[in-house]
C-alpha cells in the first residue's frame, strides 16, 4: 500500500529512505536541489523524520542550516 507522507515545518519537498516492519519509515524533508551524487537523491534535507500512522516527527539534526550533520536514528 503506498501512503503519502507528510513534510515537517512548511519543507516542500521529502524522501522516505527506510521502512521496518512496523510500518515506520524515515527520511527527511527539505528543499529539492541539484542530484547529489553522494546520497542518490536531489533533496537538501533540513528536518530528519520519522513517520508513524502517517504523522510526521521531526527527529532534530546536529545543527547548521541545512541537516547534513543529522543524528542517525535506528528504528
Amino acid at each position: 500500500m503506498i501512503h503519502k507522507l507528510p513534510t515537517f515545518g512548511g519543507d516542500p519537498d521529502g524522501v522516505a529512505q527506510q521502512i521496518n516492519d512496523n510500518g515506520e519509515v524515515v527520511g527527511g524533508s527539505g528543499t529539492c536541489a541539484a542530484f547529489n551524487a553522494n546520497f542518490l537523491y536531489n533533496l537538501v534535507p533540513v528536518h530528519a523524520l520519522l513517520w508513524e500512522k502517517g504523522k510526521a516527527t521531526n527527529l532534530g539534526n546536529l545543527g547548521g542550516e541545512n541537516g547534513a550533520g543529522g543524528r542517525k536514528h535506528r528504528l
